[in-house]
C-alpha cells in the first residue's frame, strides 16, 4: 500500500496539474476571445463596406439616370434643330422657286 509521504505527493502532484490545466484553459479562453474580437471586428469592416459599396452604387445609378435624361433632352434639342433647318431650306426652296417663275 502507499505511505502516507506518497499520497501527499501524488495529490500535491495532482494539485499542480489542476492549476496548470486552470491555467492552460484561462489563456486558451483569452486566445479565442481575442480572436473572436477580432472576427467581429473584420465582419464589422467588411459590413461597412458593403454598405458603403451599396450607396456608392445607388449614387452611379442616379448620376447615370441624370445623364439619360440630359441625353434624352439632347437628341430632342437636335431633332428639333434639324427639322428646322430642313423646313427652313424647304421654305428657302420655295421662295427661290416663287422668285424664278416671276
Amino acid at each position: 500500500s502507499k505511505t502516507l509521504q506518497q499520497t501527499r505527493q501524488d495529490a500535491d502532484q495532482i494539485q499542480s496539474l489542476e492549476a496548470q490545466l486552470q491555467q492552460a484553459l484561462q489563456e486558451s479562453s483569452h486566445h479565442y476571445l481575442d480572436k473572436i474580437h477580432k472576427y467581429e471586428e473584420t465582419i464589422d469592416s467588411l459590413n461597412e463596406a458593403v454598405v458603403r459599396s451599396h450607396l456608392y452604387n445607388e449614387e452611379i445609378l442616379m448620376e447615370l439616370l441624370v445623364l439619360r435624361k440630359e441625353n434624352d433632352n439632347l437628341t430632342t434639342k437636335l431633332f428639333d434643330s434639324d427639322k428646322k433647318r430642313d423646313e427652313e431650306k424647304e421654305n428657302q426652296k420655295s421662295t427661290y422657286g416663287a422668285l424664278l417663275l416671276s
